[in-house]
């Protein structure tokens, strides 16, 4: 199946999801539980079970897909640009250096060859030119001793043609000779030609491979620069929209008021009017108004859950305002501890682990981020083929998880859930304690 070009790897979350043969999106919630209850399923069940696709319905993780997505698809566009052209020049350096290995190989022999047919004829031009020298040579020398012959001269002043032309003979030997072993020398070093092409190869290829690997760091450090933002941004997001919902569930507290108030007025006017049955009818409109602004006072939607900003007090069991507790040693809420100060109540530690689940993918994410393609140095250390991403020692992940999302919470409870959050991250990563290998 092929992948969703919407997804973000980085931030684990799409748009949109696919169920039931169509796409669902931010504006579905309602549609899409009205869905699976028509088909007997549970929708917080299957929230659970399908975490990534459910988070395509929280406003807060859209804005954030919308803010920091089209940063991260940049930088990975960038990274693939830079990738493709390190391996367009190491394939090029390859395609080169199989190409100019034949023609390496055959310099050796077309070095010694001339050599060796300069050293055949120069043998050839000696033993002919000496033979030719000796046959003049005695051609002379039979001439004179016919002209001693006719005068009678003793036969020991008889002329002998000699071998002059040995002589030359040999020195042209000699030359060829030198010759072939002067080619033999030059041929010898030649054929160290492949050799040295090869090893160059090889560390240019080792070069380009660093800094293909130190290009690709630089584009991880990148992504881990914007991803540290997401918590920020995550948290000042549900800030504004608390802040609106507050906002706005004021405002609709006014309005029922007004309508509740409206409806009681109309109901009093009817009983004056002896219009019984317009009394009773305004009158259980203004009964349910008035239902309706003191759940909203409470918190409470008119179902009875709490609204946006609200939550149930663990130990009381009341509806409060987020940052607020209910306090059993003085016997009301209270506002939570900043991180930083004490301890805290019951409700500030809840509060932390409801903080703690919800920054579970950004600790997921962070861990992705510091992971990064071995060099080849690297990678022949550790065992692994070069490019295989590598994670620090878990350890050190810790250390540096825990240094990132400590202030995120202030009471033990919180510390003891982010702890265990941290070390099934890291966990399901593959990166554990004392590991070898891929951890680095």
């Amino acid at each position: 199946m092929p992948t969703d070009p919407m997804y973000s790897d980085y931030l684990q979350f799409n748009p949109t999801f696919r169920w039931g043969g169509r796409s669902w999106g931010v504006n579905d919630r309602a549609a899409f539980e009205k869905y699976l209850r028509k088909r007997g399923v549970n929708p917080a069940k299957w929230y659970r079970n399908h975490r990534t696709a459910a988070k395509s319905f929280d406003p807060t993780e859209q804005q954030v897909y919308g803010m920091f997505q089209p940063q991260l698809t940049a930088i990975d566009a960038e990274r693939k640009r830079v990738a493709d052209s390190y391996n367009r020049r190491m394939q090029n350096l390859t395609g080169f250096s199989a190409a100019l290995m034949p023609y390496l190989q055959a310099v050796p022999g077309a070095i010694m060859t001339p050599y060796r047919q300069g050293a055949g004829a120069m043998e050839s031009l000696g033993a002919g030119a000496g033979g030719s020298l000796n046959a003049d040579s005695a051609a002379e020398a039979s001439g004179a001793n016919a002209v001693l012959s006719s005068i009678g001269a003793p036969e020991g002043q008889a002329l002998s043609g000699g071998d002059a032309g040995g002589i030359l003979a040999g020195l042209g030997g000699m030359e060829g000779e030198l010759m072939r072993a002067t080619g033999g020398a030059y041929g010898a070093a030649a054929a160290q030609l492949p050799k040295t092409a090869s090893l160059e190869q090889l560390q240019a290829m080792r070069d380009l491979m660093g800094q293909a690997a130190e290009a690709d760091q630089g584009f991880s450090s990148d992504i881990l620069g914007v991803l540290q933002g997401l918590p920020a941004a995550r948290s000042e997001i549900q800030d504004r929209r608390t802040a609106s919902a507050m906002a706005a569930q004021k405002q609709r507290l006014a309005e029922l008021k007004f309508e509740a108030d409206q409806h009681y007025k109309n109901a009093m006017l009817a009983l004056y009017q002896g219009d019984r049955k317009r009394y009773e009818a305004e009158l259980k409109l203004a009964q349910a108004k008035y239902k309706d602004a003191q759940l909203a006072s409470q918190g409470l939607d008119s179902t009875g859950n709490p609204k946006p900003g609200y939550h149930t007090d663990p130990v009381s069991g009341d509806v409060v305002k987020d940052g607020w507790h209910y306090d059993p040693k003085k016997g009301r809420n209270v506002q939570d501890t900043k991180p930083g100060g004490s301890k805290g109540g019951a409700g500030q530690g809840a509060q932390d682990v409801k903080t703690v689940s919800q920054y579970q993918d950004d600790i997921d994410r962070y861990i992705k981020g510091m992971g990064h393609e071995a060099t080849p140095p690297e990678a022949a250390k550790l065992g692994v083929d070069p490019f295989t991403t590598v994670y620090p020692r878990w350890e050190e992940a810790y250390k540096r998880l825990w240094g990132r999302f400590k202030n995120t919470v202030s009471t033990p409870k919180g510390k003891k859930a982010l702890d265990a959050a941290i070390r099934a991250a890291l966990s399901a990563a593959g990166i554990k304690p004392n590991a070898g290998g891929k951890n680095g």
